[in-house]
């Protein structure tokens, strides 16, 4: 009951944490200009802790007050502590590479666990960037201290200063954040405070009709992109003959579905490789390679009709058989002179910019470029490239995102990876693209300048 109320008395309060970043904060710079003497005080400060927090842990257990099964857990942890405090007293240096390696491991740790919060806490783009922010932070410190102790120089009262200053800011970003949580708090009270009876009955009215036509479906399909927006919008609505390329049949919907539906235009899709590798199901572990290659192509056919794909081309590769060579360039060449395409969307083409490097996607993204680039009508068309990791047009799937999903879900067959992982780092990237152009989800491309491109391809 106690630890309850600490929580709630303490914890939820931002001056609490505000407190504790100007300390943090002032032994950091203390540490900075004192590294040995900041050195010192810490491994006392820290080895004294942990020999009052064992003696604490051990003392229900020898006076008889401990319940048995946590006698185990409890002795174990208190004289591990109790140890640890002795060792930090009697080597200090040894104490601080152990105890730099350990919290370098503890912060990559929590750069991991914020990462997750970063994907799935349903934040303002604001909040956002700051746990964005707190990830790079603490990866790159925590990359910083497990390999100080392995070079020549480590800087103990420097490395303990860097360590205090960083979570000293963190600790003012939650301040920050549970002020801006309470402000935001007292205006909404404020605001239905002075609401009439009558005006609340009326609001609430509107959000349900919101919500059941959210549940019918009723999604702006095709809006017009926002003008007003400070990043590069993809202005999607002037294309008319657009062409997807895309190694496998499930790889359209979760890379390019957004873009894809928000279209105005009908979409022809060309997909490479049949997916014949991607078994994630038992019953399909024993079907031929082209029985199962035509289940999942009926999947992409499913997800067509609600993504508004009006036809699909398969070029008849199989996975890993995709290669960038003549064949493969002059087929690609061949549609693009049947349907003379105003925008072309492929992947990456470039190895270091794209953050998945299977070889099919490489390989596709390789076979387009090569194709455009001989291309008579390249002028007259946009080429996009998605998987990278350096866009520079966006477009905003906010609410039109759950069809995606749900396109993405007619692959029933990769129900596998589709369910557990390919979800979490396709949300990542799109939450990634919102917070940097200021929306919920936003898919990222790459426009591809194709005199330069052609250049350089000319160039070798």
């Amino acid at each position: 009951m106690y630890f309850a109320e600490l929580k709630l008395n303490y914890l939820e309060k931002w001056w609490y944490y505000a407190s504790r970043a100007l300390l943090f904060i002032l032994f950091g710079i203390a540490a900075l200009r004192w590294p040995r003497t900041a050195a010192g005080l810490a491994v006392t400060l820290v080895a004294v802790g942990l020999i009052l927090d064992g003696i604490v842990l051990l003392l229900p257990t020898v006076l008889g007050k401990a319940t048995r099964h946590l006698n185990r857990i409890v002795l174990t942890k208190g004289i591990l502590e109790i140890g640890v405090g002795l060792i930090a007293l009697a080597n200090g240096y040894l104490s601080i590479t152990i105890f730099t390696v350990a919290i370098g491991l503890l912060l990559i740790f929590r750069g991991i666990l914020e990462t997750i919060t970063f994907v799935e806490t349903q934040a303002q783009v604001r909040h956002q960037r700051l746990a964005l922010l707190s990830v790079l932070i603490a990866v790159a410190l925590g990359m910083i201290l497990v390999t100080a102790p392995f070079r020549e120089r480590f800087g103990v009262g420097w490395t303990v200063g860097a360590y205090a200053l960083v979570i000293g800011v963190m600790n003012l970003f939650t301040a920050w954040r549970l002020s801006e949580r309470l402000r935001d708090d007292r205006a909404t009270t404020t605001l239905i405070s002075r609401l009439e009876p009558a005006d609340l009955v009326q609001r609430v009215r509107e959000q349900r009709r919101g919500l059941r036509r959210r549940k019918r479906g009723e999604t702006t399909h095709h809006t017009v992109p926002r003008q007003t927006r400070d990043f590069m919008e993809l202005p999607y609505t002037k294309y008319t003959r657009p062409l997807i390329c895309t190694p496998h049949p499930d790889d359209l919907e979760g890379f390019v579905g957004g873009l894809v539906y928000r279209m105005q235009a009908p979409v022809t899709s060309v997909i490479y490789a049949g997916g014949n590798l991607g078994v994630w199901r038992k019953e399909f572990a024993r079907m031929e390679p082209e029985d199962y290659i035509a289940v999942r192509l009926d999947e992409s056919v499913a997800a067509g009709r609600i993504l508004g794909i009006e036809e699909i081309i398969y070029l008849g590769y199989r996975d890993r058989e995709v290669v960038c060579d003549e064949e493969m360039v002059e087929k690609t060449l061949a549609i693009f002179r049947e349907y003379q395409p105003d925008l072309v969307v492929s992947f990456e083409y470039f190895k270091r910019a794209t953050p998945y490097t299977h070889p099919d996607h490489l390989a596709t993204g390789c076979a387009v470029r090569q194709a455009i680039a001989r291309y008579e009508h390249r002028r007259h068309l946009d080429y996009l490239v998605t998987s990278t990791l350096l866009p520079n047009r966006f477009v905003d799937i906010s609410d039109v995102r759950r069809v995606k999903l749900e396109a993405l879900a007619c692959h029933r067959t990769q129900s596998g990876v589709n369910a557990a992982i390919f979800p979490f780092f396709e949300k990542m990237l799109v939450r990634l693209w919102g917070a940097f152009t200021g929306v919920q989800y936003a898919e990222g491309y790459r426009l591809v300048d194709i005199d330069r491109m052609k250049a350089r391809l000319e160039q070798g």
